[in-house]
């Protein structure tokens, strides 16, 4: 007998209709069907040739047991039990989004951006592998039967979002176009696990990361919190590089713009004073103009000063302006309330010994003690609207910084420029819901990680023809009302 011949005991087995093969010392059983095509060979003559056409596994055989059909296994029968909590807190709350993506992309394109946005924030960074999965377990495979997420179609949405960009920078463009015209552009640094990816390097960050990194420049509308752009960049390349990348793909007029230090240039500063455009951000220390305008502070002035009251923080702020050559203001802040705590460390230090902290230095640091030197191109807002507007920018709450900094974004498996990009764009979508939901979160003093801990304990269930709720125990019930979340006794 060949080695791999099958044995008489395996063969009596085999239902009609189908094929045996052996794959390491296992007999698998897929469907089979043979026909005659008809031939006509160059000499005019004719000849039937038999053709096998191989179905899909349908089963195995062992000699033990016979033919062991697939139909029967667990993993093949359906799923009976939806993960619905999370999911229909979400979809709920931020239908609105759906909507701006119907408004600009192909409905099916829109529902499967919407669907892996979704997912991305519920679940975190998901591999396209797992995302399947996740949908088929979801209340989203009720709600949009019809996305498909599986991995070649992931791969291609993301090639084509990274690739083919018009329909997303049109996307983009009427975002921008509805903000309030006061932009926040941040740097956002996860580490990366990954060595072949082509955006990640060692970098800023790598000596406190010890692994390569992934750059995220964000931009979210300072007023109403909501994210507007997501761009991942290569270390490598600027990060103004990738600022002025955005004033060459988008138009912004009348806006103002407010900066990471991290992004100071002299380019970056040019492209945001244009077409009615300012900007507000930190000076570069050590630079000419941060020593020239350091070297002029006087904080002497009693009336230059305000009230600075905000989120539980209230401070006196004294500062004073400086007018460079160049028409932009640079505007020193003292924040006392600060000052007085960065002080009362440094006396610690010195109480502990340690070394490079003196009285002379105390003395010759207090000038620094709750410093802030802001420049702006903005030549008609007070000193103290500068200052809030930088101070509020912190406000936002992306997701990048919901899912943690530290995140592994290499779990997305995804190496290529364009798929990034892709990816990006997910990921800003995943930021628009997570704003959509915010307010009710800090109107109802709960956490997004508290509302998803608590809801993901809500299922439906499958019960002969119909989707039932179940363990939608008092405490669900409760956040549930509070959250004004509405949640059926079963789902048609």
């Amino acid at each position: 007998m060949g080695t791999y011949s099958v044995p008489e005991e395996i063969k009596k087995h085999r239902p009609t209709g189908t094929m045996i093969k052996k794959i390491k010392d296992h007999f698998y059983v897929y469907e089979h069907e043979s026909h005659k095509e008809k031939q006509i060979l160059e000499d005019g003559s004719v000849k039937w040739k038999t053709v096998n056409k191989i179905g899909k596994c349908i089963g195995q055989i062992t000699s033990s047991d016979g033919f062991i059909e697939n139909d029967h296994a667990i993993n093949k029968t359906n799923i009976s039990v939806l993960e619905y909590g999370c999911y229909q807190f979400v979809t709920q709350k931020s239908s609105h989004v759906l909507e701006k993506l119907k408004a600009i992309f192909n409905t099916f394109d829109a529902y499967k951006i919407y669907v892996v946005a979704t997912i991305f924030l519920i679940e975190g960074f998901t591999d396209l592998k797992n995302v399947k999965r996740i949908y088929d377990e979801s209340y989203l495979k009720l709600l949009y039967p019809n996305v498909k997420v599986g991995s070649e179609s992931l791969k291609t949405l993301y090639e084509d979002l990274g690739r083919k960009g018009t329909l997303v920078d049109k996307f983009v463009q009427s975002e921008i176009d509805q903000c309030s015209h006061k932009i926040v552009i941040e740097k956002h640094i996860l580490s990366n696990y990954s060595c072949i990816d082509e955006l990640s390097q060692y970098g800023s960050k790598a000596q406190k990361l010890r692994k390569e990194q992934i750059n995220c420049l964000t931009a979210h509308d300072l007023e109403t919190k909501k994210s507007i752009i997501s761009q991942i960049f290569n270390d490598a390349d600027l990060a103004q590089i990738s600022v002025q990348s955005l004033f060459s793909r988008f138009k912004f007029e009348n806006t103002l713009f407010v900066v990471d230090q991290c992004l100071y240039s002299t380019n970056t500063q040019s492209s945001m004073s244009e077409n009615g455009n300012s900007y507000i951000m930190p000076m570069l220390y050590g630079s000419k103009d941060y020593i020239d305008v350091y070297e002029n502070i006087r904080f002497e002035e009693k009336d230059k000063s305000f009230i600075f009251d905000q989120d539980g923080y209230s401070s006196l702020i004294y500062y004073s302006e400086i007018l460079l050559d160049s028409g932009v203001r640079c505007i020193a802040f003292k924040d006392t309330t600060k000052a007085g705590i960065e002080r009362a460390i440094y006396l610690k230090q010195i109480q502990s010994c340690m070394d490079g902290f003196t009285k002379e230095g105390l003395l010759a640091s207090d000038k620094d003690f709750g410093l802030l030197i802001l420049q702006t191109s903005n030549l008609i807002s007070s000193p103290k609207e500068i200052f809030c507007e930088y101070k509020t920018k912190r406000i936002n709450v992306s997701f990048y910084q919901y899912i943690d900094h530290n995140s592994d974004f290499s779990t997305l498996l995804q190496y290529e420029y364009c798929k990034l990009q892709g990816v990006s764009f997910i990921v800003q979508i995943a930021s628009m819901i997570l704003s959509e939901i915010r307010d009710l979160i800090d109107l109802k003093n709960y956490s997004l990680r508290e509302i998803f801990q608590e809801l993901k304990g809500i299922k439906a269930v499958r019960e002969r023809n119909r989707w039932m709720i179940r363990n939608y125990t008092k405490s669900k019930r409760e956040m549930c009302h509070q959250l004004n979340l509405e949640v059926a006794v079963s789902i048609s």
